[in-house]
């Protein structure tokens, strides 16, 4: 008789600090979700590509316009960008250099509008086109939005 009163265990009973802690827990990984996901959101892409939709709305035909006339001259280019700077190399169709031309860059990262940077790149070697990044610019990981022009013959 001695063995069943060893084994019989006492029936579980739910507490107010049993409950406290299952609604705590509860609400503890919900909150920390959010958090994560609140992270998350403010250090991806924001969406915005202009400033203003509707001006740039204005612009859309121009857009086109100039994206058939870019088609047609059949460029080649070749884009780096990295610490050092800003590297473009522009060639024809029939692999020769392009020159003489006047080319800036805008590098915008999506998330930090503070560190837009507009360049101007000198022509290092026939059809080379270069900028040094400034010595004060800070090129955080992330998305970046690359504007580039080739404005017109030197």
């Amino acid at each position: 008789m001695s063995e069943t009163i060893k084994n019989h265990k006492k029936p579980f009973k739910l507490t107010g600090w049993h409950f406290l802690a299952i609604m705590c827990s509860f609400f503890g990984v919900i909150i920390l979700v959010n958090i994560v996901f609140v992270t998350r959101a403010l250090n991806a892409f924001s969406g915005l590509v202009v400033k203003n939709s509707y001006v740039a709305s204005q612009h859309y035909n121009g857009k086109i316009a100039q994206a058939k006339q870019q088609k047609l001259l059949n460029w080649n280019l070749d884009l780096l960008v990295n610490k050092q700077g800003v590297d473009f190399i522009l060639i024809n169709q029939q692999k020769q250099p392009i020159t003489g031309k006047l080319v800036t860059v805008k590098l915008r990262l999506t998330k930090n509008a503070a560190t837009d940077m507009s360049l101007l790149l000198n022509e290092k070697a026939p059809g080379h086109y270069f900028a040094k990044l400034p010595n004060n610019a800070t090129t955080p990981n992330g998305t970046w939005l690359i504007d580039l022009d080739i404005l017109q013959d030197n």
